[in-house]
């Protein structure tokens, strides 16, 4: 007899609702995927847009990424996770080619790879909130921007203090993607609404402006870096954001 579970079914675009669905198992051949019950789950902008726009919708599709839980089952080989173990991970929801794989329901298939166990004295909610932000932030400076590893004692220095724009700081992966480049050696700068500033100093950001204030940021970035701003990163999905870093990269020299 098949097992089912509740899970949040994006079957119309725009319209997700809760349905029965038949509950994920591992076969002979998921050496790389673990069956994770979900405990929490964390929000985000793609959870929203990929049930929404019809250019990036799936039908019958699971919706959510972010999630935490304790492992039901592994694959045969895994040997880095077991039953019992506590992570938090991500998983690409929507996905036409699997559409069990989604983090809004009971338990989830996902990845071996994508799951970490949880860090000594950490409480588990906020866990579940980091999974998209984490692979959104080592993609883009590992893999996009080509810097280095850290070393194993901890070493990374690797920004020589250059200037490092992150524009929307205060968003989820902004105030995550700061504490990195802080880690790396970089100088960063940031644009947020002033209501957030103080959140993001603390994570390390040494001057900040308001991005709704477009004029200011293009004429006193440039002057402070002294037209040395070698690397602009883009968080927010706000047009005057969007704005304000096209702007300033045309005020940069070439």
């Amino acid at each position: 007899m098949q097992i089912t579970m509740k899970a949040i079914l994006s079957l119309t675009p725009g319209n997700p609702s809760i349905e029965t669905v038949d509950k994920p198992s591992l076969s002979v051949d998921d050496h790389d995927t673990a069956i994770v019950p979900v405990k929490y789950v964390g929000n985000n902008p793609g959870d929203w847009i990929s049930t929404t726009i019809p250019e990036l919708w799936h039908p019958d599709t699971i919706v959510g990424c972010d999630f935490s839980g304790i492992v039901e089952s592994v694959g045969a080989q895994e040997q880095r996770l077991k039953p019992g173990d506590a992570v938090f991970g991500v998983v690409v929801a929507g996905d036409a080619t699997d559409r069990s794989r989604g983090a809004f329901a009971e338990y989830v298939p996902a990845f071996v790879d994508f799951l970490n166990p949880f860090p000594k004295g950490q409480e588990e909610a906020p866990l579940a909130s980091l999974g998209v932000g984490l692979l959104t932030v080592g993609i883009s400076i590992f893999q996009d921007l080509g810097l280095p590893w850290p070393s194993e004692n901890g070493d990374w220095d690797c920004g020589n203090r250059q200037w490092f724009l992150v524009n929307g700081a205060s968003t989820a992966t902004g105030l995550m993607l700061t504490q990195w480049l802080g880690l790396a050696g970089f100088r960063v700068i940031g644009t947020a609404g002033k209501h957030n500033w103080d959140i993001v100093k603390a994570r390390g950001v040494e001057f900040v402006w308001d991005y709704r204030d477009m004029d200011n940021c293009v004429q006193q970035i440039p002057t402070l870096v002294c037209d040395d701003l070698q690397f602009v990163y883009n968080c927010s999905m706000d047009d005057a954001g969007a704005e304000v870093v096209h702007s300033i990269a045309l005020h940069r020299p070439r």
